[in-house]
């Protein structure tokens, strides 16, 4: 789910029907349905209120205007996961082996970040200038520079089975949620990375917790556990 036009607006995927709801945010009436195509997965808004979304069943990202709701596709291969870097006008877009960097001016894709066994999950920072990369099999955090696409970090004590990552406060934190594996009798967890000093530091969830989204208001910390079917 997320929310564009001051708030007002949500715009939430429908995994099942291969299409986005656009709901008012204050009566939360469905103001319009956009069919995008199967399993509309990540979506973020860039500083237009363009909402951008990945399909990862038909390498597809669509670009919803937000103020006349015409639709743009993109054909770009993708798992899933996509991020907009609305100063350079790129977006950078996630396919298990590789991550491509696709150029809005251009229309097409400049460059690409190989290496990979299985990223399943990316974050930019809000200037643009590093993209941090989760891969799952390898269970750790590459931060790459954005200009020369070349590693200048790498986190690895981020647990067992990390599966969601995501910014905390003014971007110094970043959250990796790991899922918990019942049949080894595994809690999950969330991980704290300070991201001045380095410093990783943990916070143990109840054995099932599997975290499919995050997020911090203040000193309030919210997680989406699915795995418990509870918000925390």
């Amino acid at each position: 789910m997320n929310n564009a036009i001051n708030k007002s607006i949500f715009y939430v995927s429908n995994l099942g029907s291969n299409k986005v709801s656009i709901i008012h945010g204050e009566n939360f009436d469905i103001i319009d349905e956009i069919k995008v195509g199967p399993r509309p997965f990540e979506m973020v808004v860039d500083n237009k209120n363009n909402v951008f979304i990945a399909t990862d069943r038909n390498d597809k990202v669509t670009i919803i205007d937000s103020r006349t709701r015409n639709i743009k596709s993109l054909y770009i291969p993708n798992n899933g996961h996509v991020k907009v870097d609305s100063i350079s006008q790129k977006i950078y877009v996630s396919n298990t082996e590789e991550i491509y960097v696709y150029s809005l001016k251009d229309e097409k894709i400049v460059d690409k970040i190989s290496g990979f066994i299985a990223v399943d999950g990316i974050e930019l920072n809000s200037d643009g200038s590093k993209l941090f990369t989760l891969d799952i099999f390898q269970n750790e955090i590459k931060v790459y520079d954005t200009l020369s696409l070349r590693v200048i970090k790498t986190y690895k004590d981020i647990g067992e089975s990390p599966n969601y990552i995501y910014f905390g406060n003014e971007e110094r934190y970043l959250y990796v949620s790991n899922k918990g594996i019942n049949k080894f009798g595994l809690s999950g967890s969330l991980v704290l990375i300070d991201l001045y000093t380095d410093s990783i530091s943990f916070i143990s969830l109840p054995k099932g917790s599997i975290i499919n989204s995050i997020d911090v208001k203040g000193d309030l910390l919210y997680i989406v556990n699915s795995g418990l079917n509870k918000i925390e």
